[in-house]
């Protein structure tokens, strides 16, 4: 299997790697359990073997019925028979390291122009190849200036990239894209709004609970699985996990209005979100003022209501603050016994 014209082949990485890896010997499965996962020893063709493996599997790491941790096990099975010895913990942090020492290459390569040294990463190319393409992206909107012209914006190029998704998070973020962009501050204001706008226009697309049968038991599995071990038989019949979270409010108009002012102090909304058990979100109240109790919320919602006309047939689990409900399974106060104290831990 080839990359590219400068690329190995895959095929031919096995021959030398039984003499050259010394990370961990092949004949004794229970030495790599004692190797320090952060500190094992690569040799250049099994990072390229690695590499590989990577791209072979990169549509089990996209699905939303596979764990990340079992591609990455099956990624370690198809090394080690290749004579490449590794945990699939190991194989995941070194994969993350390359990773960020590819988006350091790609920062430097930008920098240089500018007169800054240049930095050598030996991957490059084989993370270029998959790394390197630009999304195909078709425009649902295009953003105008407030005098109704439009904004000549590359969307693949200058909006969706990997440092572009956190826009809205990081401190003077619309200042710096202002001055890359060679718009104005309010322009990249804009732009984010109509992106975030879009954006929520298809929430009920993609955060919903499972429709199907086959997807709710699913669910109900996996839950249970997880917390199943150690004499604890899991979490039977939940379809997932509930809790409440402030969002801080830093627009002015907000400043003022006591109903937002949470407990903390500071201004926000109080969101109601339900995950299932891949962390991936099911359900979402997003309009609370901070000031109002998660048991509110919770009693108020729709997803509430489903399950007290038994359109929903699992249960959630809650934490403290949640009502203890037929279909919301919450802490014990004050365990006592062992079967308490462990049911309050899972």
């Amino acid at each position: 299997i080839l990359f590219s014209d400068k690329s190995l082949i895959y095929a031919d990485i096995t021959a030398e790697e039984s003499a050259t890896d010394r990370s961990c010997p092949s004949s004794s499965s229970e030495q790599c359990s004692n190797i320090d996962e952060r500190n094992s020893k690569w040799t250049h063709n099994a990072t390229v073997a690695l590499i590989y493996e990577y791209k072979n599997n990169m549509k089990l790491f996209q699905s939303s019925t596979m764990r990340k941790e079992m591609v990455w096990k099956i990624i370690s099975t198809n090394l080690g028979q290749k004579n490449c010895h590794y945990t699939p913990k190991q194989c995941e942090f070194k994969f993350k390291n390359l990773k960020k020492k590819y988006h350091s290459k790609i920062d430097n390569m930008k920098a240089t122009s500018s007169g800054a040294a240049a930095i050598k990463f030996e991957y490059f190319d084989l993370f270029n190849e998959i790394f390197g393409h630009k999304p195909n992206v078709v425009p649902l909107a295009t953003a105008s200036s407030s005098r109704g012209q439009g904004i000549a914006l590359n969307t693949a190029e200058d909006i969706l990239q990997d440092d572009d998704i956190d826009i809205q998070n990081k401190e003077n973020t619309q200042l710096k894209k202002r001055d890359v962009l060679q718009v104005s501050q309010s322009t990249i204001s804009r732009i984010i709004f109509r992106v975030s706008v879009l954006i929520a226009s298809h929430v009920n697309r993609y955060i919903r609970m499972p429709i199907s049968e086959e997807a709710r038991v699913e669910n109900k599995r996996l839950f249970k699985e997880a917390g199943y071990g150690d004499g604890v038989i899991g979490l039977p019949c939940i379809d997932g996990a509930i809790h409440c979270t402030h969002i801080r409010l830093v627009h002015s108009k907000f400043q003022g209005i006591e109903i937002y002012r949470n407990r903390k102090g500071y201004f926000s909304l109080n969101v109601q979100a339900v995950v299932g058990p891949r962390t991936e979100f099911l359900d979402i109240v997003p309009e609370w003022p901070g000031r109002e109790h998660d048991s509110r919320i919770f009693q108020n919602s729709r997803i509430y209501m489903r399950y007290r006309q038994q359109a929903l047939d699992g249960m959630l689990v809650g934490d403290s603050g949640d009502p203890a409900l037929p279909f919301l399974l919450t802490p014990i106060a004050n365990p006592i016994t062992g079967e308490e104290i462990r049911f309050d831990i899972l």
